[in-house]
């Protein structure tokens, strides 16, 4: 759940942690939503990777693997629909 004190950190600081659990879904559906607001808006996809990868090296190899499983998930998906077909 997302406090007061969150949203006032995030006014200050242009960001938050917030700690809670999210599923593998709720985390995809936000990743698009993400992607959908950089769509258009003239930000360099390549140049924010390079800022996060130097400013969070461990973080690199996370997301790394966090969208290794996304994609073994997502091919699961097709898979799945297309022999239900």
């Amino acid at each position: 759940m997302v406090t007061k004190a969150d949203l006032e950190t995030y006014e200050r600081d242009g960001a938050v942690m917030i700690d809670t659990s999210f599923t593998e879904a709720e985390l995809d559906r936000a990743e698009e939503a993400w992607d959908r607001s950089l769509a258009g808006s003239g930000v360099n996809e390549k140049v924010i990777q390079a800022m996060h990868a130097e400013a969070f090296p461990d973080l690199q190899k996370a997301e790394a693997k966090r969208e290794a499983s996304r994609a073994k998930r997502l091919q699961r998906r097709r898979n799945a629909g297309s022999q239900n077909q």
